[in-house]
């Protein structure tokens, strides 16, 4: 009895020890399976989205890692710059994204540049891998000539590698005056008045008028009210002459052909004439495209026509071969 007791209680154990055994061999299968046969799914898009961003739209069965963080001017601090494997990519669950961070666009301060020439400014500009921008000028002392002013941004600003800085240069502009009107004032009073003011001596030429007095000025070249630039301009007047046997003609004439461009289409000519007496216009009239009108102009002192294709500016030509 004891011995049948012994044999059943034995063959119970190798049973049990069996399933056990039989159980572990079948998860173990299950488990393979499942590693060589997992779902397969494509690669989110992840560049450009912030980490947040990705962390809230995580697949299951994925896991995240940051592997590196680089500076970038065009991806925002703390955005994907790239990623790895790339977006459309076919992977099996299990597998970790590595992603690559922005840190931003790399920021500096410029160096102090007031009071330094433009040359050097440019130089710490590049040196600092920024770009010289617009560059204006401002009337300065003479000691601040061609020396920087103002700039921005200024160097409390942080900027961008890249970034273009505007220029405030200091310059001395040659002083100008506004030419009053000469026009029928004796010549005397007139010379005496522009020693006082500055102005050169004038280049005098002579015509006849009857109807003026003598040694009056006829005509003036600037214009009234035009700017005179002192280190290059010049005064023309014309002075009248009542002798007969002493009168010098300032009346010139000049032989003008223009020539119209071609094209398909007719043109609205209008001929503007501008010399030491003023500005008027002198000619209209409809012209087919590319002929040649001729026209004779009489003109005091120095004078140029401005020619007008359907109110548009089209060309000066100067009168008497003066440029």
């Amino acid at each position: 009895m004891k011995l049948i007791w012994l044999i059943l209680k034995r063959t119970l154990f190798f049973l049990f020890v069996f399933f056990l055994l039989l159980g572990g061999a079948f998860y173990v299968f299950k488990a393979a399976k499942g590693i060589f046969r997992s779902e397969e799914f494509l690669v989110p898009d992840f560049l450009g989205k912030s980490i947040t961003w990705v962390l809230e739209n995580q697949p299951d069965g994925i896991e995240i890692e940051i592997v590196e963080k680089k500076e970038s001017n065009k991806v925002p601090g703390d955005h994907v710059l790239d990623q790895r494997p790339r977006p459309g990519t076919k992977i099996k669950k299990g597998r970790t994204i590595l992603l690559v961070l922005s840190l931003g666009v790399e920021s500096q301060k410029i160096p102090s540049l007031l009071g330094l020439n433009l040359r050097d400014a440019g130089l710490i500009l590049r040196n600092q891998g920024l770009i010289t921008g617009r560059i204006s000028y401002w009337l300065a002392d003479a000691e601040m000539e061609g020396r920087i002013l103002a700039y921005y941004p200024s160097s409390e600003m942080p900027v961008a590698r890249g970034e273009a800085v505007s220029l405030l240069v200091g310059a001395q502009v040659p002083p100008k005056t506004r030419i009053p009107s000469f026009l029928y004032q004796p010549l005397d009073q007139i010379l005496n008045a522009l020693k006082q003011s500055g102005l050169p001596e004038p280049q005098i030429a002579y015509s006849y008028d009857p109807n003026q007095l003598d040694r009056v000025v006829l005509a003036q070249s600037p214009l009234p009210g035009q700017e005179f630039l002192h280190s290059a301009g010049k005064l023309n007047l014309t002075i009248n002459r009542l002798s007969a046997n002493q009168a010098v003609s300032g009346l010139r004439k000049s032989w003008v052909e223009i020539n119209l461009p071609p094209g398909l289409r007719s043109h609205n000519l209008r001929i503007e004439q501008v010399d030491s007496t003023g500005s008027k216009v002198i000619y209209r009239g409809l012209h087919e495209p590319a002929s040649v009108l001729g026209q004779e102009v009489q003109y005091y002192g120095q004078g140029y026509l401005n020619l007008y294709l359907d109110d548009i500016f089209y060309q000066r030509i100067a009168l008497g071969g003066e440029g």
